[in-house]
C-alpha cells in the first residue's frame, strides 16, 4: 500500500542534503588548500558561490533576519575554520547551538534512507528484519512506519512530506 502526500516547498530535507554535500566539498577543499577561502572572483565556481551565500546567511542570522542558516551549520563551519569575514579573517563568530536544530537529524535520516535504498537493491524489497535481534536499519524502518502513521493521523511527528515522498520512490 502506497500513500501520497503533497510535498511542501518549505520542507528542508533536500536543502539540508545539499548543504551537507557542499559542506563536505568545503572540507575537501580545505584538506587540499589548507583554508576555507574559496575563490569568489570573476569566474565564480559553485563552491565559491556557496561559501559566499554562507557568509550572507550568517550575517542575516546575526541580525535576526530571515535565513535558512541554522546554529548547527554555524557550529559545523566554525569547526573547520570557516572564515566569516574576508576583510577581518581573525574574527570568529560563535553562536549557541540549539538542541532542537534538525540538520544532524536530517543527515542521519538521509544516511539511513540511503542504507534502505542499498538494502532494496540487494534484497529486492524494503522488508528489513525487525525481529528479536533488531539491526539499526530495521529499527529505523520501524520508526519510519510509526512516524508515517502519526503523520497520516495528523498527530505530532518528525516525519516530513518530502521524506514520505522519498520513501515512496524506493
Amino acid at each position: 500500500e502506497s500513500y501520497k502526500i503533497d510535498v511542501r516547498a518549505t520542507d528542508t530535507i533536500c536543502e539540508s542534503a545539499q548543504w551537507i554535500s557542499k559542506y563536505n566539498d568545503l572540507k575537501e577543499y580545505k584538506s587540499v588548500h589548507g583554508n576555507c577561502l574559496v575563490s569568489q572572483g570573476k569566474d565564480i565556481n559553485p563552491l565559491g558561490k556557496w561559501v559566499k551565500s554562507q557568509r550572507y546567511n550568517y550575517k542575516q542570522l546575526r541580525n535576526s533576519q530571515r535565513t535558512s542558516m541554522t546554529p548547527k551549520q554555524v557550529s559545523a563551519l566554525n569547526e573547520i575554520g570557516f572564515i566569516w569575514s574576508v576583510q577581518n579573517p581573525e574574527e570568529s563568530y560563535k553562536i549557541d547551538v540549539r538542541a532542537t536544530d534538525t540538520i544532524c537529524e536530517s543527515a542521519q535520516w538521509i544516511s539511513k534512507y540511503n542504507d534502505l535504498k542499498e538494502y532494496k537493491s540487494v534484497h529486492g524489497n524494503c522488508l528489513v528484519s525487525q525481529g528479536k535481534d533488531i539491526n539499526p536499519l530495521g529499527k529505523w524502518v520501524k520508526s519510519q512506519r510509526y512516524n508515517y502513521k502519526q503523520l497520516r493521523n495528523s498527530q505530532r511527528t518528525s516525519m516530513t512530506p518530502k521524506q514520505v515522498s522519498a520513501l515512496n520512490e524506493i
